[in-house]
């Protein structure tokens, strides 16, 4: 019974650290060394999408928000093709489907490009530090 005990506990300490995320270990260390320095508590915002790239986008606010002058900034470092993307879907809220029958593609691939550009700017969101 011992062994069994044992086992279970092992395997449990095991999945705890292969199903570590420590980019999210990190953003909170940072926020309890230096809030200030933080967009705000990354345990909050896990379950927000106020830290995701598209809200920012789809945001619609007469305040001037900081995180749309980063996304800006980063949005610099996609190619031509993906920056007219996403100011299609985002900027003139246009469809997928209209985009797709313009390009001669698939709706499948347009929102397959879509998902690749956003976590590439999830990505470098998270190079940053920012998210």
């Amino acid at each position: 019974m011992l062994n069994e005990l044992d086992h279970a506990a092992d395997l449990g300490d095991r999945y705890e650290q292969e199903n570590r995320d420590y980019a999210t270990e990190n953003k909170k260390s940072k926020f309890e060394n230096d809030p200030d320095d933080c967009i705000g508590n990354p345990i909050e915002n896990l379950g927000t999408r106020k830290t995701d790239p598209a809200f920012f986008l789809e945001e619609k606010s007469d305040e001037p928000n900081p995180l749309v002058e980063q996304l800006l900034i980063l949005m610099e470092k996609l190619t031509p093709q993906q920056i007219d993307l996403i100011y299609d879907l985002f900027g003139s809220q246009r469809q997928l489907t209209e985009i797709a029958n313009e390009e001669g593609k698939s709706v499948t691939a347009i929102h397959n490009r879509k998902s690749k550009i956003i976590a590439r700017l999830r990505k470098l969101f998270a190079e940053q530090g920012i998210l």
